[in-house]
């Protein structure tokens, strides 16, 4: 698809605004239209963005040309609104978890095999430079033969905002912290290896909440290598790293830090060394991607063989926690 591409966003949140503001700033969006139920952030994104808005893309669809949906809804309006953009001949991008079943994910899947159209998830942290870099790192062989690897990803929610966001956006949701944050540990460890995972144990602690957990502990088994992902949102300070343990080097992702983003500590020479990174926000690369990929053929990045083990593991994680 060489002519520009005309996209609906699909709800026009917090998260959705952040997808209507990179699209309009790339090159490759002709038309840019909103679509969410609320007349309050329909109106705001027309007057924010000078965009079309309409109350759900069954309407939207009636009176404009459409060739992708970014879908930004909640987890359980995704499925049907995929299926409905799929069978209308769109290009999906979906945030995060891309459907609340794994069955719904498998026929979503062969929906877009059948229409020769894209589906991704728009795994943001998987189009950071620092994760591209991370990738090539590991194909190059910098940090030998990777034996464990450690994720680290807190939220000092508590501490900066009391109680206000755990109610209102997750307790009164039924999010716990496992589906708040896993998914983007899966979708990297995915994007980034591409080896089978096997849930080995889960530990969960409800500090604030009698029945919604606040804190995991998550040991996998990745191939043979070990593999803990500990989130929370209680804790006192903000972190977000991901450690990659090899034989040669200790690969260390810290999306938090300012500048050494991205460093190698080498095991022989005891040096660390931090990575060049191109300056450019991972939303926009998701975009261009996306739209590279509906141009050019192929599966996304992100597409079906990041999503679908992703959303599997995460199932399995959640069975074990023992969260409803």
């Amino acid at each position: 698809m060489t002519e520009p591409v005309h996209a609906a966003v699909c709800g026009l949140g917090w998260w959705g605004g952040k997808i209507v503001r990179n699209c309009a700033q790339h090159k490759g969006i002709g038309r840019l239209v909103g679509c969410d139920p609320d007349p309050a952030r329909r109106e705001q994104m027309a007057r924010e963005f000078f965009i079309p808005v309409y109350e759900n893309l069954e309407q939207a669809l009636r009176k404009e040309t459409l060739h992708a949906a970014f879908v930004i809804t909640p987890p359980a309006t995704h499925y049907e609104l995929i299926r409905f953009a799929l069978s209308n001949g769109l290009h999906v991008s979906v945030a995060k978890p891309p459907t609340v079943k794994v069955s719904e994910l498998k026929r979503l899947i062969r929906l877009a095999a059948r229409r020769k159209r894209v589906l991704m998830t728009d795994a943001t942290f998987c189009y950071s430079p620092a994760c591209g870099r991370l990738r090539q790192a590991l194909m190059d062989g910098e940090a030998g033969e990777i034996r464990y690897v450690e994720s680290c990803r807190f939220g000092d929610n508590l501490r900066v905002q009391g109680l206000g966001r755990l109610q209102n956006a997750m307790a009164a949701t039924g999010t716990n912290v496992i589906r708040d944050l896993l998914f983007h540990d899966l979708a990297i460890l995915n994007y980034l290896f591409r080896q089978d995972m096997r849930v080995k144990a889960v530990s969960v602690s409800r500090a604030v909440f009698e029945n919604l957990c606040d804190t995991a502990h998550v040991l996998l088994d990745m191939s043979g290598v070990p593999v803990h992902l500990a989130m929370s949102w209680i804790k006192t300070e903000r972190k977000r790293q991901l450690a990659l343990h090899g034989t040669k080097a200790i690969l260390v992702w810290d999306d938090l830090a300012p500048e050494k983003k991205l460093w190698k500590l080498d095991l022989r020479d005891q040096k660390e060394w931090a990575y060049p990174l191109e300056k450019v926000e991972p939303l926009y690369n998701m975009v261009d991607h996306f739209l590279n990929t509906m141009a050019n053929g192929g599966e996304a990045a992100t597409g079906p063989s990041v999503m679908l083990p992703a959303m599997e593991t995460l199932k399995k994680v959640e069975e074990l926690s023992g969260e409803k």
